[in-house]
């Protein structure tokens, strides 16, 4: 009897040892499967990791960041609300869910989420940098700037921040920040593609139209369906008397976007980085 008991419990071992590897195998599957954009995939293999550890809330965070990612936010913040449930201090599971409510609309959720995140890690640029996006939509700029200021001294090499408290300054009308901003963004990446559109529109708008125009070639150089870039590049040249290029490049971006003047117009809210 003795024997057959240790036998069980050796078989046991056996299994939960197998079930581990499975899950293993499950997650970094599945997050291969979102690094390549196969994000139903990754779904999939998250899934299969649930199934085997339904209490692990690395595998709740990763299904809703892949479900966020396929812009299934609902999913997602289910997803991150389980993950929450698991471990109240999860600082990814915070991020993300933030993320998916601002994405949803619902910003006051988004701002206490990031909130959340922050006491979990008070130190953390991304959470700092996502609550100042929020906050600059809900048309709290004194906030916004305090939040951007602290992700950019925290994290003085991270991109977003700079990028995001430069959209703040050009709303505000201060383009000289605003290029400043710009400018690092692009010392920091120099095919930063967002970095040279915007950059551009802050040298229209301050009159350096030139110098808007020659931002505004990079960034169409570098990516070749950018139509922000040229509109931005069509309003320069037509102040600049370039007729005949202005119509090229306004009917280019028509071309590329039918709804292109409303793009433009809805430019502020489209030229914010989140941070996953």
């Amino acid at each position: 009897m003795l024997m057959a008991l240790l036998c069980i419990g050796a078989q046991a071992c056996t299994d939960k040892t197998d079930y581990q590897a499975q899950a293993r195998d499950h997650y970094a599957k599945g997050v291969e499967k979102s690094k390549k954009g196969d994000y139903d995939g990754a779904v999939d293999e998250f899934d299969r990791v649930i199934r085997l550890y339904p209490d692990r809330p690395n595998a709740y965070v990763a299904r809703g960041m892949a479900r966020q990612s396929n812009k299934d936010l609902v999913g997602a913040i289910a997803d991150f609300s389980k993950a929450i449930e698991l471990k109240p201090d999860d600082f990814a599971a915070y991020n993300g869910r933030g993320i998916a409510r601002a994405d949803r609309g619902d910003l006051d959720g988004a701002t206490a989420d990031f909130g959340k995140a922050l006491e979990s890690d008070p130190k953390n640029a991304r959470a700092f940098n996502n609550r100042g996006r929020v906050r600059t939509k809900k048309g709290d700029s004194e906030g916004a700037l305090a939040d951007f200021n602290r992700a950019i001294e925290l994290s003085p090499t991270a991109i977003a921040p700079y990028i995001n408290r430069g959209m703040l300054e050009w709303s505000q009308s201060d383009m000289d920040a605003a290029i400043g901003d710009y400018t690092k963004a692009i010392s920091l990446d120099s095919k930063n593609v967002l970095a040279y559109t915007n950059r551009g529109a802050a040298k229209l708008g301050k009159g350096d139209l030139e110098g808007a125009v020659a931002d505004e070639d990079t960034a169409i150089q570098l990516s070749p369906t950018e139509v922000l870039a040229y509109m931005n590049r069509g309003a320069a040249r037509k102040k600049l008397g370039d007729i005949a290029g202005s119509r090229a490049d306004f009917a280019k971006a028509l071309e590329l976007n039918p709804q292109a003047g409303k793009l433009a117009e809805e430019s502020s809210k489209r030229l914010f980085h989140s941070d996953p």
